[in-house]
């Protein structure tokens, strides 16, 4: 039978040698070890000793987050916005409440059928025209088209909002309509001019004319709808489509030749 001395050596004697290395340099018996040359943002901190490897709980949370993370969600939820608030204002689309609303107010449900009528010779032509571009090649994106590739389509929707204007007036539809159909003729026209020297914002133009409509039609509460002005703004600078002074340029046209329009329809 051999005895338990030859099988386990001396614990006293390994207790004392175990004190006697903690004690040295060589073997450090509790360690902190950081990865100082990385982020601390990115890298967690780990500690090594007696209690083994320890994560730091909601440290490592913290440390482990990197911010940047958040702030890339929320710009590209406020491009979002932005696109949404571009689409929403584009001028066929704007069109059809506008002329809905004025109609209504204007001649209760004749004036809708006016409206309708109108919205027909304007957004609807227009829309159709532009499938055709994109139909054809001749646009290559028809939600976004660039500077040069409008002045011809441009100069083809001012002489169909000329020619609406001039069936309308023939036919005896109401002022305002007849105010807003020559609104978007001249500045269609306007467009076709200045677009091959200036990239002008054709929503600001819309959104403004929208406005300037609106104060002949309701009056002081028509201002209602000034906020959306300084909101198409936002969006088209946000997308990087325009610069100021094309947003400053576009507000100048859309709003002044609506309002010689309707001093020259309505109040003359």
């Amino acid at each position: 039978m051999v005895k338990e001395e030859e099988v386990r050596p001396d614990l006293p004697s390994l207790f004392k040698d175990l004190r006697q290395r903690c004690q040295s340099d060589e073997y450090p018996a509790y360690l902190a070890v950081r990865v100082s040359d990385l982020e601390p943002d990115v890298v967690p901190v780990f500690r090594q000793g007696t209690r083994g490897y320890l994560l730091h709980g909601l440290c490592y949370l913290k440390n482990a987050y990197h911010p940047h993370g958040i702030v890339q969600s929320q710009a590209v939820d406020l491009v979002r916005i932005a696109r949404l608030v571009s689409n929403a204002t584009r001028l066929p689309l704007l069109a059809v409440p506008l002329f809905l609303l004025v109609g209504a107010v204007n001649a209760g449900w004749s004036g809708l059928l006016w409206a309708v009528l109108c919205l027909l010779l304007t957004s609807g032509l227009s829309l159709l025209y532009l499938a055709y571009l994109a139909r054809s090649g001749k646009v290559r994106d028809p939600r976004r088209i660039p500077q040069q590739e409008r002045i011809r389509p441009l100069r083809v929707v001012a002489g169909l909002h000329a020619g609406a204007w001039i069936i309308v007036t023939v036919l005896g539809a109401p002022d305002s309509l007849r105010a807003v159909l020559l609104s978007y003729a001249l500045a269609t026209t306007a467009f076709a001019v200045l677009t091959p020297y200036i990239n002008i914002s054709l929503h600001a133009a819309g959104v403004s004319g929208a406005v300037v409509c609106l104060l002949f039609v309701f009056g002081f509460l028509g201002a209602i709808f000034i906020p959306v002005l300084p909101l198409v703004w936002w969006a088209r600078r946000r997308l990087g489509r325009h610069t100021n002074l094309e947003l400053a340029l576009g507000t100048v046209v859309g709003g002044g030749l609506t309002w010689v329009s309707f001093a020259v329809v309505v109040t003359l």
